[in-house]
């Protein structure tokens, strides 16, 4: 009676600790965006008179966002893709021919923004980070420097990834999901809303992380493994090519 007590108060207190955490970290990256575009701001009018771009236009972003926009001009020169006169971008970006850059976006400097790939509103990208082409960035989503991330990938809303991620082919990230720094998500895997991913895990491909799961850190998950909705991979789990997971695992489990 005593242990089944004492795990369920750790248990309770675990999760307030997490709760906790998680709203800590949402008003910091609130915080950092508004200093940043603070930043920013304070040298706005000098980045628009020495970066040179083509006059402005109308341009729908989407069918319920018409404003104005400019053509990108690349740090060699070149055309590049279409950013709104409200977007931040450091001149040393390179945003590549067909990108779209949404209101109120940060690119910071050395990002590269690959064709026809969308950074959407409130988006901010950090120095180096890299994006391919095809992709799309959610409103509100924080990417941290030395990001790469392949083509063709489908990043949600108020998405937070870490420094030195890697991101491959096709993946697919949900809503409110945060990525913690130096994890490897394979070609094709899908992680669903609010899911957690621990510093330094490796996820292989088309794997799928359900809803809510939370992964720990230096988590190992082979190819086409399925985690279920809020299920626990606690730290240094390894998980074995196609295993469908539906209950808590706890350290050192295989």
């Amino acid at each position: 009676m005593s242990d089944t007590f004492e795990k369920t108060q750790m248990g309770t207190q675990q999760e307030s600790f997490e709760h906790r955490f998680k709203t800590v970290l949402t008003h910091l990256s609130q915080a950092m965006r508004e200093m940043r575009k603070d930043t920013f701001l304070e040298y706005k009018k000098r980045l628009n008179m020495s970066h040179p771009m083509s006059g402005d236009f109308d341009y729908t972003f989407t069918d319920e966002l018409t404003t104005r926009a400019r053509y990108w001009t690349n740090p060699d020169g070149s055309k590049g893709g279409i950013v709104s006169v409200n977007a931040l971008i450091e001149p040393s970006a390179v945003i590549e021919k067909n990108a779209a850059v949404f209101p109120d976006a940060i690119i910071e400097e050395e990002a590269l923004i690959g064709e026809k790939t969308q950074i959407q509103k409130n988006v901010f990208i950090a120095p180096n980070t890299r994006i391919g082409n095809n992709a799309r960035v959610g409103e509100g989503s924080l990417i941290f420097e030395n990001v790469r991330i392949k083509e063709a990938v489908s990043i949600g809303t108020l998405v937070s990834i870490h420094h030195n991620v890697r991101i491959g082919h096709r993946a697919e990230i949900g809503m409110k999901v945060r990525i913690c720094h130096s994890s490897i998500i394979g070609e094709r895997v899908c992680i669903s809303k609010e899911a957690h991913i621990g510093r330094r895990v490796t996820i292989g491909e088309t794997s799928i992380i359900s809803n809510g799961a939370f992964i720990g850190d230096h988590v190992s998950i082979g190819n086409a493994v399925n985690i279920g909705q809020h299920v626990r991979i606690n730290e240094g789990v390894c998980i074995d090519d196609g295993m469908t997971i539906k209950d808590e695992i706890a350290r050192q489990a295989t």
